[in-house]
């Protein structure tokens, strides 16, 4: 991860864009009272810096931080409607979720620490689905697969810098043709 100047806010993001069209989907155990609901929900793997970079408001709890570290306690933040769809009423900081659970395992723990507003992953035009973040901090090395950018500058103009200062970073990395949130939307 890295920042550039006022004008430019990089950060990683495992899985494509901010639109995602194809999300990839995981089987998600929420206890929920006296039962435990195991539903295939929309994951995605951010960085610490995703959520200030795409503009998203964090509403409860706190955003991945320093202390989310692939050692520490495994977390997750997730969006309104997680919260709307298993818990309710109930403050979602706190709760345990269990990633790649099945009926004869609750999966492995993950702990709510943050909510935040719902983004729209698939476009303006389709409701928020839920979405369970994990922070890629706690991923083993080398796993992202992507970034978002947010700048103020034209994106022609900032292709350039953003493939330069890519290489100088790490000389074996591929950018390929970034696309716009515009063009995400169009496509």
């Amino acid at each position: 991860n890295c920042r550039g100047s006022n004008d430019q806010r990089y950060t990683s993001a495992a899985r494509g864009g901010v639109i995602e069209r194809a999300p990839w989907v995981r089987p998600i155990a929420v206890q929920n009272g006296d039962t435990t609901l195991i539903r295939e929900v929309e994951v995605r793997w951010v960085s610490r810096e995703y959520f200030e970079t795409i503009g998203a408001t964090v509403l409860g709890g706190r955003m991945f931080d320093e202390r989310d570290t692939p050692r520490s306690r495994k977390v997750a933040m997730v969006n309104q409607a997680f919260v709307r769809q298993f818990f309710r009423t109930v403050d979602a900081v706190g709760r345990q979720v269990g990633d790649n659970a099945s009926k004869d395992s609750v999966g492995e723990p993950y702990y709510v620490v943050g909510v935040v507003r719902d983004v729209l992953h698939h476009g303006p035009r389709e409701p928020a689905a839920p979405v369970l973040y994990y922070c890629s901090a706690q991923q083993h090395p080398g796993s992202g697969r992507g970034f978002v950018v947010r700048t103020s500058l034209r994106a022609e103009s900032f292709i350039s810098t953003l493939r330069t200062e890519a290489h100088r970073l790490n000389p074996e990395l591929f950018v390929g043709d970034p696309l716009t949130l515009t063009q995400e939307i169009d496509e």
